[in-house]
């Protein structure tokens, strides 16, 4: 893998490149977003460029291509973690791979690195800036080929020397499908060839193949991506909205629903007559 350095005012994103990945062509699994407005779609595509303009090759020497752990190590830099968002994309310039694209939602303020939640509880107005080059339109728009997008941790134990990285597949708009989430989470397990990476994944499982009752992927969100850029608006326990199963609208549902509104007419009736 290769990484790509683009630094901007206060933060940094990223391009880790050359990620091997099988791609079924017989199958939908590139996401291809129905552009109806062109002049929407080049200003997310102008706000791209920008935040990816002029990158600087990592190199240790002469060397370029790297494992896993040490592209996360030159991430994290002197920090224990650090989130992103982050697109995940098909290369098209080198056939057969795929493509990593990344962003901090921290800033570095007065020489320290703060994640977004800490920023938003000192300064709303800051995170606000933040929130706004933090979106998936900005962070995909640079390629229409989109395999998924989502939020990702990087982390560190120095004691052992090994790293985590947790990444979340529940974005509503380029979440993928259940028939390729395997060829995706694939690539993902493959980036580690030392063994010094704990990747663990947050999706939702609607088909549980082993019998094993899977995490509630929101509160495994919830509990492990706290620094992430939507974490007040997702988490209960943060003062999120309660995420609650929505009823389906059956006919029985329906047909409940017209006699509550028949009873309250008449009511409403009955209680003019009086007056």
């Amino acid at each position: 893998m290769k990484l790509y350095i683009y630094q901007q005012t206060s933060h940094k994103s990223y391009k880790i490149t050359n990620i091997p990945i099988s791609l079924n062509h017989t199958t939908r699994f590139l996401y291809k977003p129905d552009i109806r407005n062109l002049d929407f779609f080049g200003n997310q595509k102008r706000q791209h460029d920008t935040m990816y303009r002029n990158g600087i090759i990592y190199k240790n020497g002469d060397k370029e291509d790297f494992e896993l752990h040490e592209v996360i190590d030159k991430i994290l830099d002197d920090n224990l973690e650090k989130t992103f968002t982050y697109c995940f994309v098909e290369n098209k310039e080198n056939n057969g791979t795929a493509m990593l694209i990344l962003t901090e939602t921290g800033r570095y303020i007065n020489g320290d690195y703060k994640g977004a939640q800490t920023i938003r509880n000192e300064n709303k107005d800051e995170f606000n800036e933040i929130d706004e080059v933090s979106k998936h339109k900005y962070l995909c728009a640079g390629s229409r080929n989109i395999i998924c997008a989502g939020i990702l941790k990087f982390s560190k134990d120095t004691e052992y020397e090994k790293y985590n990285m947790i990444i979340d597949l529940m974005s509503g708009t380029f979440k993928p499908t259940e028939d390729n989430l395997n060829i995706v989470l694939e690539s993902i397990y493959n980036l580690d060839k030392s063994d010094r990476v704990n990747i663990e994944p947050i999706y939702n499982v609607n088909k549980n193949k082993n019998n094993i009752t899977p995490i509630n992927p929101i509160d495994n969100y919830c509990n492990k991506l706290d620094e992430s850029i939507d974490h007040h608006k997702m988490c209960p326990s943060a003062g999120g909205k309660k995420l609650t199963k929505r009823k389906k609208n059956t006919k029985n549902t329906r047909k409940r629903r017209s006699v509550k509104r028949t009873k309250r007419l008449k009511k409403r009736r009955k209680t003019k007559r009086k007056y």
